[in-house]
């Protein structure tokens, strides 16, 4: 964590919340590395989350975020903090924060996630949506816009793509182009068939990435980083969460099976899941690798490094 953003904290502390202020012994990140949110750790006599969000959060975010809250503050779920004292959210520098109390446990590192945290994860994930008010079915406006997103890869004239590429201090070895568009080929056929459903739909995570959730031991202790909520199907959570698993498709489908466990998956829920993971894949390498060339920030960063490497492993066993 640089200076900035050390000072920056302190000072909205200082402006909101004094009485935990003077108290403030050390600010670290913990989450939000990737997302325009962020997250941070203030150890003050105890521990509280501090969260940065965006002002252009949707109101599908703000919205989803105070269902959490309220599940959490009536102990219906134990994987989200109650808010520290009644101060809103104070706005400064682009920015809502929020002050709450601290969840247990850690984030997994990848060569340390094993089947146990994807069936914990899968199970907690499953039984937030046991929880989350049904809607009226309707389109999935997630899979819609990959249907648009495919139409316009697939428009795009193959680049001339480097064979290696250097992201932090990794190089990693990129797809062809060729092969790239062949897998947006394949999914466009998912795709289509899958955008014609009418699928059941409520508040949705939105951003269920393995790096979201927090494990005291082998268990899941809480979730954060909430800036891609919206409406849709639960499945596009079910969908992240399984294509953000380190490993085989073997060591996937744990995940898709231990929600099933939960919450049963019917055929056609599993080929809404695959449409969703393989558009969802070769659509975040394609804006990856666009960012990377236009040498973004956040490209530069070991999550970054971390996150390209993982999807073109995925892209290789397509």
């Amino acid at each position: 964590m640089d200076a900035i953003q050390q000072n920056l904290v302190r000072e909205v502390l200082e402006t909101a919340w004094p009485e935990i202020a003077g108290r403030c012994k050390l600010v670290h990140p913990v989450g939000g590395g990737l997302s325009d949110g962020r997250v941070f750790r203030v150890s003050a006599g105890e521990d509280y989350r501090l969260d940065a969000l965006p002002d252009s959060w949707s109101q599908a975010s703000i919205a989803f975020e105070a269902f959490l809250l309220s599940v959490a503050e009536a102990r219906q779920h134990p994987l989200v903090a109650v808010r520290h004292g009644a101060y809103g959210r104070p706005s400064f520098r682009g920015y809502r924060w929020q002050l709450q109390t601290w969840l247990p446990g850690s984030t997994v590192a990848t060569n340390d996630w094993q089947a146990v945290h994807s069936r914990s994860a899968a199970s907690a994930l499953a039984s937030l949506h046991q929880l989350l008010p049904s809607r009226s079915k309707d389109r999935s406006f997630a899979m819609q816009r990959r249907l648009r997103m495919l139409e316009t890869l697939l428009k795009e004239p193959r680049p001339v793509a480097p064979r290696r590429l250097r992201v932090a201090e990794n190089t990693v070895k990129v797809p062809q182009p060729e092969t790239m568009f062949g897998i947006a080929r394949d999914a466009l056929v998912f795709v289509n068939v899958a955008n014609d459903l009418a699928l059941p739909t409520c508040h949705v995570w939105g951003d269920a990435w393995r790096d979201n959730f927090l494990f005291d031991g082998n268990n899941v202790s809480g979730i954060i980083d909430f800036a891609a909520a919206t409406i849709d199907t639960p499945l596009l959570d079910v969908a992240r969460l399984s294509g953000s698993i380190p490993g085989t498709a073997a060591d996937r489908q744990v995940a898709i099976d231990a929600y099933s466990q939960v919450i049963p998956l019917g055929e056609s829920d599993r080929k809404i899941i695959a449409a969703f993971d393989i558009s969802g894949v070769v659509l975040s390498l394609a804006n990856w690798l666009r960012w990377c060339e236009a040498g973004l920030p956040v490209t530069k960063t070991p999550a970054a490094a971390e996150r390209i490497t993982h999807l073109v492993k995925r892209v290789q066993e397509m």
